[in-house]
């Protein structure tokens, strides 16, 4: 009984959360050896005028930096990240020491991220923190570390690089979901009990009424793959009584 109970809830979540998450099949995109599954729609490309003539009129400059990285966010916004990172390439080539490299080389990092170009992802990443070490973006960098090597199945590397990211960045608003991200990694090796703790940590990081229903939905998943059937049901009831609180 307490199986099918336990089996009931986590079907009610499953149905509940699919619903908001599911994504259609995308055709092939690929720059170089690495393949990604996504499409990216054409840009018109009359609106960089503006940002061209500045470019041409001021080489050199900072107004001419702010333009190159402008053009490459317009490509970015709208999802088209091969251009993209071609254009945030220019800033960095182009504009060495200016102020805006920090952020074009974080946003390479992004783009192939968003392309699902893990390996690329990982190179650029740390490419940005050995750089600019200092920068308002490192902590993002040292989380998208930790979830390239995830995706690419790679579990040590990801606990490293989350160990990296909470040491070195224990406030940042990335913790709570490199802490998620540990949690998987341990249900992936089979390690139950560190994946309770590691989702547990999720509480001390965060007083998210949000999060604390996500954490206890992700303990019960782990304690129903343990057949405690009476802590799952006690975890589940937990995040359903918290929904109803928030």
């Amino acid at each position: 009984m307490r199986q099918i109970v336990s089996s009931c809830l986590i079907g009610a979540v499953i149905a509940a959360c699919c619903y908001a998450q599911q994504v259609p099949l995308l055709p092939t995109s690929k720059v170089g050896d690495h393949v990604a599954v996504f499409i990216e729609p054409r840009i018109d490309t009359t609106q960089f005028q503006p940002y061209l003539r500045i470019i041409k009129q001021q080489p050199g400059s900072v107004k001419a930096a702010e333009a190159q990285l402008a053009l490459a966010m317009t490509y970015y916004q709208a999802r088209a990240y091969s251009g993209a990172f071609s254009e945030f390439r220019k800033v960095v080539t182009d504009y060495a020491v200016g102020l805006y490299t920090a952020d074009a080389q974080y946003y390479i990092a992004q783009s192939h991220l968003n392309l699902r170009q893990y390996s690329l992802t990982i190179d650029e990443a740390k490419k940005s923190l050995n750089t600019f070490p200092g920068s308002k973006w490192a902590d993002a960098c040292q989380y998208i570390l930790a979830l390239s090597n995830y995706e690419l199945g790679q579990n040590q590397g990801t606990i490293q690089e989350i160990n990296n990211m909470v040491s070195r960045y224990p406030s940042s608003k990335y913790v709570v979901d490199a802490y998620t991200l540990l949690g998987n990694v341990f249900k992936r090796q089979q390690k139950y009990q560190e994946a309770i703790e590691a989702f547990r940590k999720i509480t001390l990081q965060s007083s998210s009424i949000e999060e604390r229903v996500k954490t206890a939905l992700e303990i019960g998943g782990v304690r129903s793959l343990l057949k405690d059937y009476d802590g799952a049901i006690l975890e589940f009831r937990k995040a359903v009584d918290l929904a109803q609180d928030a």
